[in-house]
């Protein structure tokens, strides 16, 4: 009995670590793509401007 409640606490603790691990990665990513989109944001509008301006 007690063995049983000691795996439902241990198994409980794993989800809220995998929960957490999940939302860093998800956070890592966001960060990632804005940084990204910051980076070269302006060279894709130079890009677009340009092929725009050709026509």
């Amino acid at each position: 009995m007690l063995g049983d409640i000691g795996h439902q606490l241990t198994a409980r603790r794993e989800d809220g670590q995998a929960l957490v691990e999940y939302a860093l990665i998800i956070a890592f990513v966001a960060i990632a793509c804005a940084a990204t989109l910051g980076v070269l944001g302006t060279t894709v509008d130079a890009a677009i401007q340009g092929a725009v301006n050709a026509f």
